[in-house]
């Protein structure tokens, strides 16, 4: 199956600019731009034949980080579409190239006053998304599905992830929330190499009911059923159900709990298994200041590594912006172990920061490192250490205009 990305979102994307008259209403548009030039030392492994443990020769490395983002606004609806492009080069005897993409669009519009529609789709591929991420000043995504990826096998993995939801205002404090989802990854030709890379989909679909006791707090009921599917490995069928809480405290901290159970049957063998599910988000965003602390414990899903796993995620993130400084830190850590037949379980840690100076008000100076390591005992087991300067320019309005 090709891509989801390159068929439907960017469809969705050309008929919404293409056509103004939707709702005869006048759009916004407004385009801008990030460009990172880096440069710097790295030690990152070459192949799985080389163990981590050993003391690895620091080489230089080079590298571009363009993005573009577009948002267009109307009365009714709201579109949001971004695409990114890493270009990360290294000058030693094993020569690694690292190409990497990463693409987002969405899209949110009531239909009428009690029913509303959003689309989104993600799509990534690249054979290092913590580094992708870590040299560009972005925050790893806590919610995404695959959160492996073979670094040391230097192998590119293609994610797409979309969703549809369509929500229906019951009261106003109580709504239901109808949605469809899909996640695809597709390895290249080399994982043929490994029995534990498989390409894999999952197709689930939910309903959510939702309830605003106060003007501050909502609590969640919620049902979801899915299937996986594995090229390598057999496909199994789950069901989830799960309770949810969220605060809103002071005017800028939300705090989100979630818990939850989940059967999985394996279609072939008819072998089950429950596991919990449980998610907790503190986080802060103001325009200067964004704060997030995470922890989320998956049972019965994929991590990208063999067939159905429990995963444990959690870590932190910090973004802090002033006339004089820029701050960035992002941490995560992963424990995925495989049930039901799958023997393939891994560790994982990444950790970034950076500090930029402005040079003037779109051009600024940033100076990081960046930290990863996966379990030593496993064939994908690596650490590598990074030290980078960038260059970087900003323009979060470089183009606007109505149409």
């Amino acid at each position: 199956m090709s891509s989801l990305f390159r068929r439907r979102p960017w469809l969705l994307l050309f008929l919404v600019i293409c056509s103004p008259s939707l709702y005869a209403e006048q759009r916004k548009y407004v385009i801008g731009t990030t460009v990172d030039l880096t440069g710097g030392a790295t030690n990152l492994l070459g192949s799985t034949g080389i163990r981590s443990n050993q003391n690895q020769p620091l080489f230089p490395f080079y590298g571009a980080f363009p993005s573009i983002t577009m948002t267009s606004t109307g009365a009714h609806s709201l579109l949001s579409a971004s695409y990114s492009y890493g270009f990360n080069r290294s000058k030693s005897e094993q020569n690694l190239k690292l190409d990497s993409h990463a693409a987002s669009l969405n899209f949110t519009t009531p239909l009428t006053q009690e029913l509303g529609i959003s689309f989104s789709e993600s799509f990534q591929a690249t054979s290092d998304a913590a580094t992708f991420n870590a040299l560009r000043g972005v925050t790893a995504n806590p919610i995404s599905p695959f959160i492996f990826y073979p670094v040391a096998a230097q192998l590119m993995s293609r994610t797409n992830t979309s969703n549809v939801t369509v929500n229906y205002k019951l009261s106003d404090r109580s709504g239901l929330g109808f949605t469809v989802s899909h996640s695809l990854l597709r390895y290249d030709a080399g994982a043929t190499a490994f029995s534990s890379l498989s390409n894999q989909q999952n197709i689930s679909g939910g309903v959510t009911y939702n309830w605003q006791t106060d003007r501050r707090e909502t609590w969640t009921l919620g049902y979801k059923s899915g299937s996986l599917s594995f090229k390598s490995f057999d496909s199994s069928y789950s069901d989830t159900a799960y309770v949810g809480y969220s605060n809103v405290i002071g005017s800028a901290i939300k705090f989100n709990l979630t818990a939850g159970l989940t059967r999985i049957k394996n279609q072939r063998t008819g072998d089950g298994y429950i596991g919990y599910n449980s998610s907790a988000l503190l986080e802060k965003t103001l325009k200067t200041n964004a704060f997030s602390l995470f922890y989320t414990q998956t049972s019965g899903q994929t991590s990208g590594l063999g067939s159905l796993s429990d995963t444990r995620v959690a870590g932190l993130s910090w973004n802090h912006v002033t006339r004089t400084l820029t701050e960035f830190v992002d941490i995560s850590v992963f424990d995925t172990q495989g049930i039901l037949a799958n023997p393939y379980s891994q560790r994982g840690i990444s950790a970034a920061a950076s500090i930029g100076i402005p040079l003037s008000r779109k051009w600024s100076l940033q100076g990081g490192a960046h930290y990863q390591k996966y379990d030593d005992a496993s064939a994908f087991g690596f650490r590598q250490k990074r030290l980078f300067i960038s260059l970087r320019y900003t323009d979060p309005a470089l183009l606007g205009f109505l149409r």
